[in-house]
């Protein structure tokens, strides 16, 4: 690997918080960082049980039913609103950042990035 290859490789480790000792994912102060917001928790819990892409819609609606103890179906649209926004703006681009979850909001679809046996003891 080059010099200007391993500067880059660096400058993304760090970015992202991974360990560069580790394959496993984002470093301990990244999890930590990532996992202090229970939205963020609900919506990785997801992810995890579903091991497959999914759909922003799907994703709102298992954090909605989370949330609210009742079906998404159930639940208010100001409220629904209210976490399509922070799950875009916020929680999906956060953790895309982090390396665990990839978000394409071309697309509205996201998917865990790492292994979910990473996530899973703090989950």
């Amino acid at each position: 690997m080059s010099d200007a290859s391993q500067r880059l490789t660096d400058q993304r480790r760090e970015r992202r918080g991974t360990d560069p000792d580790s394959n496993h994912g984002p470093s301990m102060d990244v999890l930590h960082d990532i996992l202090s917001k229970r939205r963020r928790r609900r919506l990785l819990v997801y992810l995890v049980e579903t091991e497959a892409p999914v759909t922003l819609e799907e994703l709102v609606a298992a954090v909605a039913t989370a949330e609210a103890g009742a079906p998404a179906d159930t639940v208010d649209d100001d409220v629904l609103r209210s976490i399509t926004l922070s799950l875009v703006h916020s929680h999906l681009p956060r953790l895309d950042d982090a390396g665990v979850v990839a978000f394409d909001p071309d697309r509205d679809r996201a998917e865990l990035a790492v292994d979910p046996s990473v996530l899973t003891p703090y989950l």
